[in-house]
């Protein structure tokens, strides 16, 4: 399953509409994308261990598993290639962290938004990658990474909900034909139809998602990375600080 569409899906042609028709305005525009690239004087900086971009648009491939990739902003392409990598966000802030993420891509995937996206069976994280963050407020079931003393087992969900009491920073794994979009819907940014072409569209991509708003329910607004399609779960590490997909 999948499909690939540019950043506005309804101004151009960028290959198949989901949805079959005109759809108005994105409702969803994230962070302008970071100019520039590696090329232009700034250098990608390489360690033992890391290997951290220059914050415009870089090419980073993980040499080892375990091998840390940091993007550092503006829409970077990465790789865990044939190993197991770490991809790495330094912010500290939500708001932040959307803007850091924007527009990456992670081993051929990106979802960032329901209308702009490439997704599909062996793209995106895959079994074995690991997300790291530097943000304090993310949780799973009401139990936030940063204070956690164990292991926290993230299931996928089987909704449109985030385990646990409604709150920004929730983390969860999704198939992405359950995103709601009933707030779009009631106020005329879409039509019961363009929903159900936008669900139908996307059934059986996965998903890992951060909810934004705190509404408890994944949404057009909330920050999203492409998953391979057979990843069925995850674990925080407590000890490494990562989440690692299963």
């Amino acid at each position: 399953m999948g499909g690939m569409f540019g950043p506005d899906p309804m101004g151009e042609e960028f290959g198949p509409d989901p949805m079959g028709e005109e759809f108005g305005p994105d409702p969803i525009a994230g962070p302008a994308p970071v100019g520039g690239g590696a090329g232009s004087g700034s250098t990608i900086v390489s360690d033992a261990v890391s290997q951290t971009g220059t914050g415009a648009d870089d090419i980073l491939t993980a040499r080892f598993t375990g091998d840390v990739l940091t993007g550092a902003g503006g829409g970077d392409d990465l790789s865990s290639g044939s190993f197991f990598a770490i991809f790495n966000y330094g912010s500290t802030t939500l708001s932040a962290l959307q803007g850091e993420s924007y527009q990456d891509e992670i081993n051929g995937g990106w979802f960032n938004s329901p209308l702009d996206y490439n997704t599909g069976a062996n793209i995106g994280l895959k079994i074995g990658d690991s997300l790291k963050f530097n943000v304090a407020s993310l949780s799973y079931n009401d139990v936030a990474f940063s204070t956690s003393a164990s292991r926290i087992v993230i299931s996928a969900s089987g909704n449109d909900s985030f385990a646990g009491t409604a709150a920004a920073g929730a983390f969860g794994i999704f198939d992405a034909a359950n995103i709601d979009y009933s707030a779009e819907v009631a106020s005329g940014l879409m039509t019961n139809a363009q929903a159900t072409s936008l669900a139908t569209a996307l059934a059986g991509n996965k998903v890992a998602a951060i909810d934004m708003d705190g509404s408890g329910d994944l949404g057009m607004n909330d920050l999203y990375w492409d998953l391979a399609d057979n990843v069925g779960k995850a674990a925080y590490d407590n000890t490494l600080d990562v989440i690692t997909f299963a």
